[in-house]
């Protein structure tokens, strides 16, 4: 679990909130989501990898935990 930003991570979310739902992605979801949204893909290994990349280089500024704002 990553250590989150001022104390904000998945732990402290779930105490506050009570539950998150998980949602796995194929390479086709990722893509898919990419392309939708127009999120241009740093490079990585992995797609799920390029996307949680994209996440923290947008610097938690525009994500949220379950939604994207």
């Amino acid at each position: 679990m990553r250590r989150g930003r001022d104390g904000r991570n998945l732990e402290s979310y779930l105490r506050s909130n009570g539950s998150v739902t998980v949602y796995t992605l194929t390479d086709k979801d990722v893509t898919a989501i990419s392309e939708l949204h127009g999120i241009q893909l740093p490079d990585a290994e992995y797609l799920a990898h390029k996307l949680e990349k994209r996440i923290l280089l947008d610097g938690f500024t525009k994500w949220a935990w379950n939604k994207r704002s």
